[in-house]
Protein backbone atom coordinates (compact mmCIF):
# COMPACT_ATOMS: atom_id res chain seq x y z
CA UNK A 1 0.00 0.00 0.00
CA UNK A 2 3.17 2.33 0.93
CA UNK A 3 4.14 1.59 -2.24
CA UNK A 4 1.41 2.33 -4.05
CA UNK A 5 1.30 5.70 -2.42
CA UNK A 6 4.67 6.99 -3.37
CA UNK A 7 3.62 5.79 -7.26
CA UNK A 8 0.85 7.59 -6.98
CA UNK A 9 2.01 10.99 -5.74
CA UNK A 10 4.74 10.38 -8.40
CA UNK A 11 2.09 10.25 -10.71
CA UNK A 12 0.85 13.49 -9.75
CA UNK A 13 3.88 15.42 -9.64
CA UNK A 14 5.02 14.13 -13.26
CA UNK A 15 1.42 15.15 -14.53
CA UNK A 16 1.30 18.85 -13.20
CA UNK A 17 4.99 19.36 -13.79
CA UNK A 18 4.43 18.32 -17.41
CA UNK A 19 1.34 20.91 -17.32
CA UNK A 20 3.58 23.35 -16.55
CA UNK A 21 6.31 22.79 -19.25
CA UNK A 22 3.43 22.36 -22.08
CA UNK A 23 1.76 25.65 -20.99
CA UNK A 24 5.06 27.26 -20.46
CA UNK A 25 6.62 26.24 -23.45
CA UNK A 26 3.58 24.52 -25.52
CA UNK A 27 6.39 24.14 -28.60
CA UNK A 28 8.32 21.68 -26.21
CA UNK A 29 5.20 19.88 -24.79
CA UNK A 30 5.45 16.63 -26.79
CA UNK A 31 9.14 16.07 -25.11
CA UNK A 32 7.89 14.86 -22.14
CA UNK A 33 5.80 12.25 -23.87
CA UNK A 34 8.82 10.96 -26.21
CA UNK A 35 11.17 11.03 -22.77
CA UNK A 36 8.75 8.90 -20.85
CA UNK A 37 7.55 6.27 -23.98
CA UNK A 38 9.55 3.10 -21.83
CA UNK A 39 7.15 4.50 -18.71
CA UNK A 40 4.27 2.96 -19.34
CA UNK A 41 5.65 -0.03 -17.95
CA UNK A 42 5.53 1.68 -14.81
CA UNK A 43 1.87 1.21 -13.32
CA UNK A 44 0.20 1.99 -10.48
CA UNK A 45 -3.65 3.46 -9.42
CA UNK A 46 -4.98 6.64 -8.55
CA UNK A 47 -8.20 6.81 -6.68
CA UNK A 48 -8.88 3.14 -8.05
CA UNK A 49 -8.29 4.05 -11.73
CA UNK A 50 -5.46 2.10 -13.18
CA UNK A 51 -2.60 4.32 -14.71
CA UNK A 52 0.76 4.27 -15.65
CA UNK A 53 3.73 6.94 -15.45
CA UNK A 54 3.53 7.63 -19.58
CA UNK A 55 -0.13 8.47 -19.36
CA UNK A 56 0.63 11.01 -16.34
CA UNK A 57 2.87 12.43 -18.39
CA UNK A 58 1.10 12.39 -21.89
CA UNK A 59 -2.18 13.80 -19.84
CA UNK A 60 -0.07 16.32 -18.48
CA UNK A 61 1.64 17.30 -22.06
CA UNK A 62 -2.13 17.52 -23.09
CA UNK A 63 -3.27 19.52 -20.43
CA UNK A 64 -1.05 22.05 -20.85
CA UNK A 65 -0.62 22.04 -24.18
CA UNK A 66 -4.96 22.96 -24.67
CA UNK A 67 -4.84 25.12 -21.95
CA UNK A 68 -2.44 27.80 -23.38
CA UNK A 69 -4.28 27.30 -26.69
CA UNK A 70 -7.21 28.61 -25.05
CA UNK A 71 -6.01 31.30 -22.73
CA UNK A 72 -4.11 32.90 -25.46
CA UNK A 73 -6.70 32.28 -28.18
CA UNK A 74 -6.71 35.54 -29.66
CA UNK A 75 -3.30 35.16 -30.59
CA UNK A 76 -3.22 31.46 -31.61
CA UNK A 77 -6.38 31.12 -33.77
CA UNK A 78 -3.84 30.07 -36.29
CA UNK A 79 -2.79 27.14 -34.71
CA UNK A 80 -6.18 26.24 -33.49
CA UNK A 81 -7.15 26.25 -37.30
CA UNK A 82 -4.29 23.93 -38.34
CA UNK A 83 -5.33 21.62 -36.17
CA UNK A 84 -8.43 21.23 -37.70
CA UNK A 85 -6.36 21.39 -41.59
CA UNK A 86 -4.26 18.75 -40.70
CA UNK A 87 -4.46 15.87 -42.69
CA UNK A 88 -5.04 13.29 -40.22
CA UNK A 89 -7.96 15.31 -38.51
CA UNK A 90 -10.80 13.91 -39.86
CA UNK A 91 -9.23 9.93 -40.45
CA UNK A 92 -7.94 10.12 -36.55
CA UNK A 93 -11.60 11.75 -35.69
CA UNK A 94 -13.14 8.51 -37.64
CA UNK A 95 -10.82 5.71 -35.69
CA UNK A 96 -12.19 7.27 -32.48
CA UNK A 97 -15.68 6.93 -33.81
CA UNK A 98 -15.15 3.05 -34.43
CA UNK A 99 -13.06 2.46 -31.78
CA UNK A 100 -16.02 3.77 -29.66
CA UNK A 101 -18.45 1.71 -31.29
CA UNK A 102 -15.68 -1.57 -30.37
CA UNK A 103 -16.34 -0.47 -26.59
CA UNK A 104 -19.86 -2.11 -27.06
CA UNK A 105 -19.06 -4.28 -29.28
CA UNK A 106 -16.35 -6.05 -26.74
CA UNK A 107 -17.61 -8.35 -24.22
CA UNK A 108 -15.99 -7.06 -21.05
CA UNK A 109 -16.40 -3.35 -21.26
CA UNK A 110 -13.97 -2.58 -18.56
CA UNK A 111 -11.19 -3.86 -20.57
CA UNK A 112 -12.47 -2.55 -23.77
CA UNK A 113 -12.53 1.26 -22.72
CA UNK A 114 -8.75 0.69 -21.36
CA UNK A 115 -7.35 -0.16 -24.65
CA UNK A 116 -9.69 2.78 -25.92
CA UNK A 117 -8.47 5.37 -23.71
CA UNK A 118 -4.65 4.48 -23.97
CA UNK A 119 -4.53 2.99 -27.76
CA UNK A 120 -7.52 5.69 -29.33
CA UNK A 121 -8.23 8.52 -27.12
CA UNK A 122 -4.87 9.83 -25.98
CA UNK A 123 -2.67 9.46 -28.97
CA UNK A 124 -5.17 11.44 -31.10
CA UNK A 125 -5.48 13.95 -28.50
CA UNK A 126 -1.78 14.26 -28.58
CA UNK A 127 -2.02 14.73 -32.38
CA UNK A 128 -1.84 18.99 -32.52
CA UNK A 129 1.31 18.40 -29.69
CA UNK A 130 3.40 16.06 -31.75
CA UNK A 131 2.79 18.63 -34.73
CA UNK A 132 3.82 21.94 -32.91
CA UNK A 133 6.76 20.07 -31.70
CA UNK A 134 7.63 18.51 -35.23
CA UNK A 135 7.15 22.10 -36.68
CA UNK A 136 9.42 23.57 -34.79
CA UNK A 137 13.35 22.98 -35.58
CA UNK A 138 14.40 23.22 -32.23
CA UNK A 139 11.94 21.27 -30.43
CA UNK A 140 12.15 18.56 -33.35
CA UNK A 141 15.86 18.15 -32.98
CA UNK A 142 15.39 17.53 -29.24
CA UNK A 143 12.94 15.24 -29.97
CA UNK A 144 15.13 13.16 -32.36
CA UNK A 145 17.85 13.05 -29.52
CA UNK A 146 15.81 11.93 -27.02
CA UNK A 147 14.57 9.02 -29.03
CA UNK A 148 18.53 8.57 -30.44
CA UNK A 149 19.41 8.40 -26.77
CA UNK A 150 16.42 6.36 -25.42
CA UNK A 151 17.43 3.45 -28.18
CA UNK A 152 20.89 3.61 -27.00
CA UNK A 153 19.91 2.67 -23.35
CA UNK A 154 17.63 0.25 -24.26
CA UNK A 155 19.98 -1.61 -26.15
CA UNK A 156 23.03 -1.26 -23.36
CA UNK A 157 20.65 -3.13 -20.90
CA UNK A 158 20.12 -5.72 -23.67
CA UNK A 159 23.56 -6.49 -24.62
CA UNK A 160 24.48 -6.70 -20.23
CA UNK A 161 21.67 -8.90 -20.40
CA UNK A 162 23.29 -10.90 -23.21
CA UNK A 163 26.41 -11.65 -21.46
CA UNK A 164 25.09 -11.57 -18.36
CA UNK A 165 25.48 -8.65 -16.28
CA UNK A 166 21.88 -8.06 -15.68
CA UNK A 167 19.83 -11.17 -15.31
CA UNK A 168 16.96 -12.06 -18.57
CA UNK A 169 13.70 -12.34 -17.58
CA UNK A 170 11.54 -15.27 -17.44
CA UNK A 171 11.22 -17.16 -19.96
CA UNK A 172 13.50 -16.13 -22.13
CA UNK A 173 16.86 -17.31 -20.24
CA UNK A 174 16.77 -20.90 -21.90
CA UNK A 175 16.56 -19.40 -25.09
CA UNK A 176 19.27 -16.21 -24.10
CA UNK A 177 16.79 -13.77 -25.65
CA UNK A 178 17.41 -10.08 -24.37
CA UNK A 179 14.05 -8.08 -23.30
CA UNK A 180 16.66 -4.93 -21.99
CA UNK A 181 13.53 -3.47 -19.68
CA UNK A 182 10.54 -4.98 -21.25
CA UNK A 183 9.22 -8.24 -20.33
CA UNK A 184 9.31 -9.88 -23.69
CA UNK A 185 11.81 -9.54 -26.29
CA UNK A 186 9.29 -8.55 -29.04
CA UNK A 187 8.38 -5.81 -27.40
CA UNK A 188 12.06 -4.24 -28.09
CA UNK A 189 11.77 -5.71 -31.92
CA UNK A 190 9.05 -3.54 -32.22
CA UNK A 191 10.21 -0.12 -30.77
CA UNK A 192 13.63 -0.44 -31.81
CA UNK A 193 12.84 -1.75 -35.26
CA UNK A 194 11.30 1.60 -37.23
CA UNK A 195 13.61 3.61 -34.90
CA UNK A 196 16.55 1.98 -36.83
CA UNK A 197 15.19 2.66 -40.17
CA UNK A 198 14.42 6.37 -38.73
CA UNK A 199 17.99 7.37 -37.26
CA UNK A 200 19.73 5.68 -40.53
CA UNK A 201 18.22 7.83 -43.12
CA UNK A 202 18.99 10.93 -40.91
CA UNK A 203 22.43 9.50 -40.27
CA UNK A 204 22.28 9.13 -44.15
CA UNK A 205 21.13 12.13 -45.56
CA UNK A 206 20.76 14.80 -42.47
CA UNK A 207 21.84 17.91 -43.57
CA UNK A 208 22.57 20.23 -40.51
CA UNK A 209 24.81 19.13 -37.70
CA UNK A 210 27.41 16.48 -37.77
CA UNK A 211 27.00 15.71 -34.23
CA UNK A 212 24.01 14.85 -34.43
CA UNK A 213 24.24 12.81 -37.56
CA UNK A 214 27.03 10.91 -35.17
CA UNK A 215 24.49 10.63 -32.94
CA UNK A 216 21.70 9.10 -35.19
CA UNK A 217 24.48 6.76 -36.29
CA UNK A 218 25.08 5.48 -33.03
CA UNK A 219 21.39 5.10 -32.59
CA UNK A 220 21.26 2.56 -35.42
CA UNK A 221 23.98 0.57 -34.68
CA UNK A 222 22.83 0.59 -31.43
CA UNK A 223 19.50 -0.83 -32.58
CA UNK A 224 20.62 -3.47 -34.25
CA UNK A 225 22.74 -4.95 -31.72
CA UNK A 226 19.84 -4.54 -29.25
CA UNK A 227 16.99 -6.39 -31.85
CA UNK A 228 19.93 -9.06 -32.87
CA UNK A 229 20.17 -9.86 -29.00
CA UNK A 230 16.50 -10.11 -28.28
CA UNK A 231 16.35 -12.55 -31.86
CA UNK A 232 13.40 -10.77 -32.95
CA UNK A 233 13.69 -11.92 -36.54
CA UNK A 234 10.36 -10.06 -37.63
CA UNK A 235 12.43 -6.90 -36.66
CA UNK A 236 15.85 -7.98 -38.17
CA UNK A 237 14.16 -9.06 -41.36
CA UNK A 238 12.15 -5.62 -41.49
CA UNK A 239 15.15 -2.90 -40.46
CA UNK A 240 17.43 -5.21 -42.95
CA UNK A 241 15.20 -4.80 -45.54
CA UNK A 242 14.73 -0.81 -44.92
CA UNK A 243 17.87 -0.54 -44.84
CA UNK A 244 18.71 -2.19 -47.88
CA UNK A 245 16.02 -0.07 -49.70
CA UNK A 246 17.82 3.53 -48.20
CA UNK A 247 21.11 2.52 -49.66
CA UNK A 248 19.43 1.74 -53.24
CA UNK A 249 17.68 4.93 -53.20
CA UNK A 250 21.22 6.47 -52.17
CA UNK A 251 23.92 7.67 -55.01
CA UNK A 252 24.97 5.76 -57.72
CA UNK A 253 27.89 4.36 -55.84
CA UNK A 254 26.22 3.43 -52.72
CA UNK A 255 23.48 1.79 -54.25
CA UNK A 256 25.67 -0.62 -56.52
CA UNK A 257 27.44 -1.05 -53.08
CA UNK A 258 24.41 -1.96 -51.53
CA UNK A 259 23.22 -4.58 -54.29
CA UNK A 260 26.58 -6.07 -53.92
CA UNK A 261 26.69 -6.16 -50.22
CA UNK A 262 23.12 -7.67 -50.57
CA UNK A 263 24.25 -10.46 -53.07
CA UNK A 264 27.08 -11.62 -50.94
CA UNK A 265 24.36 -11.77 -47.54
CA UNK A 266 21.99 -13.66 -49.71
CA UNK A 267 25.05 -15.91 -51.36
CA UNK A 268 26.39 -16.64 -47.86
CA UNK A 269 23.33 -17.88 -46.40
CA UNK A 270 22.23 -20.24 -49.38
CA UNK A 271 25.97 -21.52 -48.97
CA UNK A 272 25.59 -22.24 -45.03
CA UNK A 273 23.42 -25.23 -44.59
CA UNK A 274 22.12 -23.81 -40.75
CA UNK A 275 21.66 -20.70 -41.64
CA UNK A 276 20.02 -21.67 -44.99
CA UNK A 277 18.02 -24.01 -42.74
CA UNK A 278 17.08 -21.27 -39.87
CA UNK A 279 15.99 -18.75 -42.98
CA UNK A 280 13.67 -21.60 -44.97
CA UNK A 281 12.12 -22.60 -41.54
CA UNK A 282 11.43 -18.58 -40.48
CA UNK A 283 10.18 -17.87 -43.76
CA UNK A 284 7.87 -20.79 -44.57
CA UNK A 285 6.56 -20.57 -40.87
CA UNK A 286 7.80 -24.12 -40.11
CA UNK A 287 9.75 -23.28 -36.84
CA UNK A 288 7.78 -22.95 -33.38
CA UNK A 289 7.28 -19.36 -33.62
CA UNK A 290 5.93 -19.59 -37.27
CA UNK A 291 3.35 -22.36 -36.11
CA UNK A 292 2.00 -21.01 -33.59
CA UNK A 293 1.35 -17.96 -36.12
CA UNK A 294 0.01 -20.36 -38.19
CA UNK A 295 -2.55 -22.19 -35.65
CA UNK A 296 -3.38 -18.85 -34.21
CA UNK A 297 -4.03 -17.32 -38.01
CA UNK A 298 -6.60 -20.48 -38.67
CA UNK A 299 -8.59 -20.31 -35.42
CA UNK A 300 -8.81 -16.02 -35.78
CA UNK A 301 -10.31 -17.20 -39.59
CA UNK A 302 -12.85 -19.57 -38.13
CA UNK A 303 -13.93 -16.70 -35.29
CA UNK A 304 -13.84 -13.81 -37.84
CA UNK A 305 -16.35 -15.59 -39.79
CA UNK A 306 -19.37 -15.97 -37.18
CA UNK A 307 -18.88 -11.74 -36.53
CA UNK A 308 -17.05 -10.58 -39.99
CA UNK A 309 -18.28 -6.93 -39.71
CA UNK A 310 -17.39 -6.09 -36.13
CA UNK A 311 -14.67 -8.46 -35.08
CA UNK A 312 -14.25 -9.10 -31.20
CA UNK A 313 -14.49 -5.44 -30.34
CA UNK A 314 -11.54 -3.89 -28.26
CA UNK A 315 -9.70 -6.31 -26.12
CA UNK A 316 -12.09 -9.47 -27.04
CA UNK A 317 -10.07 -11.65 -28.67
CA UNK A 318 -9.21 -13.77 -25.99
CA UNK A 319 -12.86 -14.34 -25.20
CA UNK A 320 -13.98 -14.69 -29.12
CA UNK A 321 -11.35 -17.07 -30.31
CA UNK A 322 -11.53 -19.60 -26.96
CA UNK A 323 -14.48 -21.88 -28.86
CA UNK A 324 -12.19 -22.18 -31.98
CA UNK A 325 -8.84 -23.15 -30.04
CA UNK A 326 -8.32 -26.73 -30.63
CA UNK A 327 -4.62 -27.06 -29.76
CA UNK A 328 -3.82 -27.36 -26.44
CA UNK A 329 0.16 -26.54 -27.06
CA UNK A 330 -0.21 -23.30 -27.90
CA UNK A 331 -1.40 -20.25 -25.64
CA UNK A 332 -4.42 -17.91 -26.63
CA UNK A 333 -2.56 -14.80 -26.94
CA UNK A 334 -4.33 -11.43 -26.69
CA UNK A 335 -4.15 -10.38 -30.36
CA UNK A 336 -3.37 -12.81 -33.48
CA UNK A 337 -0.14 -11.56 -34.15
CA UNK A 338 -0.58 -9.98 -37.90
CA UNK A 339 -1.82 -6.63 -38.76
CA UNK A 340 -4.45 -7.23 -41.04
CA UNK A 341 -6.28 -9.92 -38.46
CA UNK A 342 -5.25 -7.38 -35.75
CA UNK A 343 -7.33 -4.57 -36.72
CA UNK A 344 -10.25 -6.58 -38.16
CA UNK A 345 -10.51 -8.61 -34.76
CA UNK A 346 -10.52 -5.38 -32.64
CA UNK A 347 -12.06 -2.78 -35.13
CA UNK A 348 -13.89 -4.93 -37.41
CA UNK A 349 -14.30 -4.21 -41.25
CA UNK A 350 -14.83 -0.31 -40.47
CA UNK A 351 -11.31 -0.72 -38.58
CA UNK A 352 -9.79 -1.76 -41.68
CA UNK A 353 -11.42 0.70 -43.56
CA UNK A 354 -10.12 3.67 -41.67
CA UNK A 355 -6.65 2.25 -41.13
CA UNK A 356 -6.08 2.15 -45.05
CA UNK A 357 -7.48 5.64 -45.09
CA UNK A 358 -4.63 6.68 -42.59
CA UNK A 359 -2.17 4.67 -45.05
CA UNK A 360 -3.87 6.80 -48.00
CA UNK A 361 -3.46 10.24 -46.34
CA UNK A 362 0.52 8.98 -45.68
CA UNK A 363 1.39 8.30 -48.81
CA UNK A 364 -0.16 10.98 -50.72
CA UNK A 365 1.90 12.94 -48.45
CA UNK A 366 4.71 11.55 -49.91
CA UNK A 367 3.78 12.06 -53.28
CA UNK A 368 7.04 13.24 -55.45
CA UNK A 369 8.15 16.88 -54.62
CA UNK A 370 10.57 19.02 -55.14
CA UNK A 371 13.83 18.22 -53.15
CA UNK A 372 14.47 20.52 -50.08
CA UNK A 373 16.04 19.96 -46.60
CA UNK A 374 12.71 18.10 -45.45
CA UNK A 375 12.89 15.74 -47.67
CA UNK A 376 15.29 13.33 -45.28
CA UNK A 377 12.29 13.61 -42.90
CA UNK A 378 9.91 12.46 -45.17
CA UNK A 379 11.82 9.42 -45.92
CA UNK A 380 12.90 8.57 -42.32
CA UNK A 381 9.37 8.30 -41.67
CA UNK A 382 8.82 6.41 -44.78
CA UNK A 383 11.07 3.64 -43.81
CA UNK A 384 10.19 3.66 -40.74
CA UNK A 385 6.45 3.25 -41.32
CA UNK A 386 7.42 0.13 -43.40
CA UNK A 387 9.24 -1.20 -41.23
CA UNK A 388 6.76 -1.07 -38.73
CA UNK A 389 3.87 -2.50 -41.55
CA UNK A 390 6.71 -5.75 -42.12
CA UNK A 391 7.51 -6.65 -38.83
CA UNK A 392 3.29 -6.09 -38.62
CA UNK A 393 2.69 -8.71 -40.81
CA UNK A 394 4.08 -11.46 -37.93
CA UNK A 395 3.48 -9.34 -34.86
CA UNK A 396 1.22 -6.60 -32.74
CA UNK A 397 2.67 -3.08 -33.94
CA UNK A 398 0.18 -0.94 -32.88
CA UNK A 399 -1.79 -2.29 -29.93
CA UNK A 400 0.73 -1.46 -27.07
CA UNK A 401 0.96 1.78 -25.14
CA UNK A 402 4.13 3.24 -26.69
CA UNK A 403 3.72 1.58 -30.06
CA UNK A 404 0.26 4.04 -30.46
CA UNK A 405 2.16 6.83 -29.64
CA UNK A 406 5.26 6.12 -32.08
CA UNK A 407 3.18 5.26 -34.59
CA UNK A 408 0.96 8.85 -34.40
CA UNK A 409 4.11 10.44 -33.99
CA UNK A 410 5.89 9.05 -37.45
CA UNK A 411 2.39 9.33 -39.35
CA UNK A 412 2.38 13.12 -38.42
CA UNK A 413 6.24 13.94 -39.68
CA UNK A 414 5.62 14.59 -43.56
CA UNK A 415 3.08 16.74 -42.39
CA UNK A 416 4.04 18.78 -39.80
CA UNK A 417 7.74 19.27 -41.34
CA UNK A 418 6.45 20.22 -44.61
CA UNK A 419 4.55 23.15 -43.12
CA UNK A 420 7.75 24.34 -40.91
CA UNK A 421 7.98 27.27 -43.29
CA UNK A 422 4.17 28.34 -42.88
CA UNK A 423 3.03 31.17 -40.70
CA UNK A 424 2.45 29.55 -36.94
CA UNK A 425 1.13 31.84 -34.40
CA UNK A 426 1.91 29.88 -31.15
CA UNK A 427 3.19 31.94 -28.46
CA UNK A 428 6.32 29.49 -27.06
Amino acid sequence: MTLNKHMSFLCFLLFFLTIYVSWKKPTYAALPVIAALPAYLFRTSVFGFPTTFLEAVLLGSACGYYAGLLMRRHANNDALRDIQKNPFFWPSLALLAVATIAVFVATDTRAAIGVWRAYFLEPILLLPVFVATLKNTTARAWTFRLLAGEIICLAIVAVFQKIGVFAIVEPWTLERRATSIYPFPNALGLFVGPLIAFFATLAARHTQQTRDRWLFASATCAGFVAILASKTDGAIGAAAFAIALLGVLSTRRIRQATIAAVCIVLLAMAAIAPIRTKVVETLTFQDWSGTVRRVMWKETIEMIKTQPLFGAGLSGYKTAVAPFHKDPKVEIFQYPHTLLLNIWTELGVLGLAVWIWILVVFIRLLAPRKRDDTSPYHLAAALALLTLLIHGLVDVPYFKNDLALLTWFLLLIPAAISNRHQPHHMVS
